[in-house]
């Protein structure tokens, strides 16, 4: 198996965002991608070990990673409480099959709401 390394030169380990972005790309390529990828920082840059390559890596990010369904329905702001929301409605209405999780989780957020 041919290993990959890239150098995340927009993942420093500050500001907090940027670290923040790194260690997701690492929990993301790990789950989902590649159990074995490992992340380190080297400097100002993290790196990430993998078997995917470049194209590998980026066919990923844009058609198989599949959102952490993270949602807070509470919140102002988040689409729940606007009809046709332009940000919650193409999620809630995608057939991607990568959205699945995500599309799930709206329907629970709805029903929790309507109770």
């Amino acid at each position: 198996m041919t290993l990959h390394l890239h150098t995340l030169h927009g993942c420093s380990p500050t500001p907090l965002a940027n670290y923040l972005k790194a260690l997701g790309i690492l929990r993301l390529v790990g789950e989902q991608a590649d159990k074995q990828a490992r992340g380190w920082w080297d400097g100002e840059h993290f790196c990430l070990l993998t078997k995917l390559s470049r194209e590998e890596l980026e066919a990923f990010f844009l058609e198989r990673y599949a959102p952490t369904p993270l949602l807070s329905p509470w919140n102002k702001g988040c689409g729940f409480f606007k009809a046709n929301d332009s940000g919650l409605c193409p999620l809630e209405e995608s057939t991607a099959p990568r959205l699945e999780r995500f599309r799930d989780g709206v329907v629970a957020a709805r029903q929790l709401l309507n109770e």
